[in-house]
């Protein structure tokens, strides 16, 4: 009885931390605006700043408590602070180093606080130093942009190699007016017969973001662009943007940032590579209706893994009716794969219950593995099989349509896994072209001197190459995040 009343009592000590949490929190975002209107600019953002540590703490007390409260970023909750913050920071026509700095550091903490919303426990995330750190160091041909979305503005913050300053440029132009111009650039690119609108809007996003950067990047050099995207900006692949003659796959390699952060981030080694390739070509019957009418049957899944398996690299391969989750449990946890490739149908949300991966069902299990689900699967393997994951590949996956933070999904789903790195993809693809995908990028992978960045890029290639998958949405829907070397 006595333990069970001190638990009463520290739970209810944490509800009460947490509530006054959320009134400081709310009263410091409220100074902050009055002083923003009083014209106090340095006294507005110490109020921000200091409203986002409280709820950096907030989150925290709230996924370590398992107490039943939750923040939602949809509901105006976190993010306005965040984002008031950034545009606060970056008034001035020409920002300070240091409000460039704070303002990066701000959007890695946005990043954080979403990954750890979908999570549901504490989570670290890359921060601008540790990429930092990568490009100055190993990646000394890559650049990072960081473009924020703000109310009558995008702005653009772009870290160089060895350039101990950021530089800083901005397109003025509105939200409601990117927002629209992205959405219809990324409806156009899940259709065929769209090649003139989607150069146009592909241009203007290049224009945008790129364009004022292109004789920087020129002038050092660059063969990688590593993109930190927010919002809108993560719903469409920055492989497609368009320079009016190529697209910008044609001239880098690209690569995301979704917080993941960079372990170790040294390239794959081919000698090091053994891959386990599970593929599933049916949907299940047993799948409810409104689950099942969204997937297709994959008739290429099993040409996918044999053109794998065909690389001559060490593969294992769960095939259809062997592609079950007790199969795949036991089948990881056996040995240590450096690569794991999926060809299934699934799902990529900003709620947990809404990602998930198709697999064949068995008895009770009608084959549909959600997220927390596939966590323990990965966690299991993590206990028993201490090296990581180098890349997990997500074939046939999609993001979930009206849902501008699925691409956390993405990213939930690599953290879960113990992933360096992951190549997913935004949107159903007809398998045909996957096939020349994997050749192309089995082939690539682990050379010397060719990146995770480049061996996608040399599979999109050669899919852009191909007069029948040319368009964008046949090789553009792929990403690639995490570790690009």
């Amino acid at each position: 009885m006595q333990a069970l009343q001190k638990m009463r009592s520290s739970t209810a000590k944490i509800a009460q931390a947490i509530n006054d949490a959320e009134i400081t929190y709310r009263w410091q975002w409220q100074l902050g605006r009055v002083q923003k209107a009083q014209g106090k600019q340095t006294e507005a953002i110490g109020a921000y700043t200091r409203a986002v540590d409280t709820l950096t703490q907030l989150r925290k007390d709230i996924v370590t408590s398992n107490l039943p409260y939750r923040f939602s970023f949809r509901d105006s909750v976190e993010e306005p602070v965040y984002f008031q913050l950034i545009d606060l920071l970056l008034q001035d026509a020409n920002p300070s180093q240091d409000h460039l700095n704070r303002a990066r550091n701000v959007i890695s903490r946005l990043n954080q606080a979403e990954l750890t919303n979908f999570l549901q426990e504490p989570c670290e995330t890359v921060t601008p130093e540790e990429a930092d750190s990568v490009v100055n160091d190993a990646a000394q041909t890559t650049a990072i942009f960081y473009p924020i979305i703000l109310g009558d503005r995008l702005e653009i913050i772009l870290k160089l190699p060895q350039d101990r300053n950021l530089l800083h440029y901005r397109s003025p132009i509105t939200k409601t007016e990117l927002e629209n111009t992205i959405q219809t650039l990324k409806n156009d690119l899940e259709e065929d017969y769209t090649f003139n609108r989607v150069r146009t809007n592909a241009q203007k996003l290049y224009d945008y973001i790129v364009k004022p950067a292109a004789s920087d990047l020129k002038s050092h050099r660059i063969d990688t662009l590593v993109f930190a995207l927010t919002g809108a900006l993560q719903e469409i692949p920055m492989s497609v943007l368009h320079d009016g003659n190529q697209y910008l796959i044609e001239h880098y390699a690209i690569s995301e940032i979704l917080g993941l952060k960079l372990d170790n981030p040294v390239p794959i080694q081919r000698e090091s590579l053994n891959i386990l390739a599970a593929g599933l070509a049916q949907v299940s019957p047993q799948l409810p209706d409104d689950i099942r009418v969204n997937f297709a049957p994959l008739p290429n899944v099993n040409r996918e893994l044999q053109v794998i398996e065909a690389s001559d690299l060490p593969t294992k391969t769960l095939i259809d009716q062997q592609f079950t989750r007790q199969n795949f449990n036991t089948v990881i946890n056996e040995e240590t794969f450096s690569v794991t490739h999926l060809a299934s149908h699934g799902q990529f949300s900003s709620n947990p219950q809404d990602t998930f991966l198709l697999t064949a069902p068995t008895g009770d299990d009608n084959g549909k593995i959600a997220a927390n689900d596939l966590a323990v699967l990965f966690r299991v393997r993590g206990r028993i099989q201490p090296e990581p994951i180098e890349l997990l590949i997500l074939s046939a996956c999609e993001t979930a349509v009206g849902d501008d933070l699925a691409t956390l999904g993405i990213a939930g789903t690599a953290y879960r896994a113990g992933a360096r790195s992951v190549i997913a993809t935004l949107w159903t693809l007809d398998d045909a072209p996957t096939v020349r995908f994997a050749e192309e990028l089995y082939k690539n992978l682990g050379q010397d001197s060719i990146s995770k960045a480049e061996a996608l890029r040399q599979a999109q290639l050669a899919l852009l190459k191909n007069p029948q998958f040319e368009h964008p949405r046949y090789w553009g829907s792929y990403i690639l995040t995490g570790n690009w070397l």
